[in-house]
């Protein structure tokens, strides 16, 4: 939902998710991390084509602070990621949440013309996806 044609646009997520992203891919080429921590949420997520007249209406519908959240992986990465957003001078923005790698969950369609978050935004990173199910019930989130 935050990508332009010339790459994302991290000016819509807050003033410190681009220095926040920054130091989370220099601490993860340094190995600093155990497992994956990606975000922001708002970078992996894509309205559907034809759906864009409901981007206002999904964006709304998830609520705020979730676009700009990281997701991390275990209790050590949230420690070193927590880390990076008191270095980083974040104080609201660029929170996270931790969830475990699986496969993507497998969510029921809705009701037929029924639109929620789920079928109105493409998640294609399944980590994302299951975060957004767990977290913001992107699946009974209706879009209207």
């Amino acid at each position: 939902m935050y990508e332009t044609s010339m790459g994302p646009s991290f000016g819509v997520l807050g003033p410190r998710c681009e220095i926040v992203k920054r130091m989370v891919d220099e601490a993860t080429q340094q190995g600093e991390f155990v497992g994956p921590v990606i975000g922001p949420i708002g970078l992996y997520c894509k309205i559907q084509p034809g759906k864009e007249d409901l981007a206002l209406s999904a964006e709304s519908a998830i609520g705020d602070r979730v676009f700009d959240r990281f997701v991390v992986h275990n209790d050590a990465d949230r420690k070193r990621f927590s880390q990076i957003r008191r270095d980083a001078g974040c104080q609201q923005d660029c929170e996270l949440f931790q969830q475990f790698q699986h496969s993507r969950y497998e969510v029921p369609p809705p009701p037929q013309g029924v639109e929620t978050f789920a079928t109105v935004v493409s998640i294609q990173n399944d980590l994302i996806f299951n975060c957004l199910v767990d977290n913001a019930r992107i699946e009974e989130t209706i879009i209207s």
